[in-house]
Parts: C-alpha cells; sequence; structure tokens
C-alpha cells in the first residue's frame, strides 16, 4: 500500500504539492508517516536495511 501511495503522488504531482503545503492529507497515516513518504519522493530519506530514520 505505501509503494501505491508514493507512485501516485510521484505521477500527480499537483496532488503531491497539496500534501507536501498541507492542503491535503493522506488519508491513514500519521503526521510522520506523510513526512517519511515526502521525504522518499523528494529523495532526503535515510534508509538503512529497510528501515526508515
Amino acid at each position: 500500500m505505501l509503494g501505491e501511495i508514493i507512485h501516485y503522488l510521484m505521477k500527480n504531482q499537483e496532488a503531491f504539492e497539496q500534501v507536501q503545503n498541507g492542503l491535503a492529507s493522506i488519508v491513514g497515516a500519521s503526521e510522520e508517516e506523510t513526512q517519511i513518504i515526502l521525504d522518499v519522493i523528494n529523495g532526503t530519506s535515510k534508509i538503512l536495511t529497510g528501515y526508515w530514520f
């Protein structure tokens, strides 16, 4: 499911920008999870052995 959310936001720039600017949210995701998703898309996440930091 997480991969589908990332894929959707990467293909839909307008939706991505709305989430990034706080104008939309990802249903079922906490603020922390949303930030992790945005970091992954922006390429600023730190991944080590499959876990996000």
